[in-house]
């Protein structure tokens, strides 16, 4: 009897120890294709690699966010009582398309940021370089600063220059790169701007009858 009674608590503790793990990760579920017409299901943790210190944006704006949400990731029983789905979206929006980040809190709440429309400004540049480059300060900041103003890049594209490509590549040739593909962006919008300045002057033209044709 003794013996029964052990057996069936270490299963009653086992099964309380599987539940508990699936309780507190998510699974990413795929199929595996064992044979033709034959497949399983498994399952691997998802872990999202976002979190607010790697996210870009402005400091000010992002405390304030980081409070609303620990102020909402602790009112899950607030609100069960209001009776409202406990989730929290923000929506980030700017000049130019981005990218979209979620974010976990402890619990079982999901936040989803949308990042559609936001260019770089220099304080989300710095964080940028200290997230990807393990800097805070260099003398090719002024230069990224003035190209800045001139032209407008996704944080997703500056952070997609900022990454080194190999080991040979160090922090200085990074940044350079971003400065090439600010110019080269820069180029595009002012050749965008003369076509479209030159295809208003002709549609102009056509309106008040000054082009002939032959």
């Amino acid at each position: 009897m003794l013996s029964l009674t052990k057996s069936y608590g270490e299963h009653v503790l086992k099964q309380g120890q599987e539940i508990a793990v699936r309780k507190t990760y998510r699974g990413c579920w795929t199929p595996t294709i064992l044979a033709k017409n034959r497949y399983e299901w498994g399952s691997m943790v998802f872990e999202h690699p976002s979190t607010f210190d790697t996210l870009a944006m402005g400091t000010k704006k992002k405390e304030e966010i980081k409070k609303d949400l620990i102020k909402f990731s602790k009112g899950k029983d607030y609100y069960a009582k209001i009776g409202k789905a406990w989730k929290r979206g923000y929506l980030l929006y700017g000049k130019q398309r981005a990218a979209e980040a979620t974010h976990e809190t402890k619990g079982k709440s999901i936040v989803v940021i949308d990042d559609i429309a936001c260019s770089v400004d220099l304080t989300a540049f710095k964080e940028l370089a200290k997230n990807y480059l393990e800097i805070q300060s260099h003398e090719l900041f002024g230069k990224i600063k003035e190209l800045s103003g001139e032209t407008k890049m996704s944080p997703a594209d500056v952070a997609a220059n900022l990454m080194p490509k190999s080991d040979e590549q160090d922090e200085e040739t990074c940044l350079k790169t971003l400065i090439k593909a600010l110019e080269v962006s820069k180029e595009e919008a002012r050749k965008k701007s003369e076509e479209a300045a030159m295809l208003k002057a002709q549609k102009g033209d056509k309106e008040n009858g000054m082009i002939t044709e032959g």
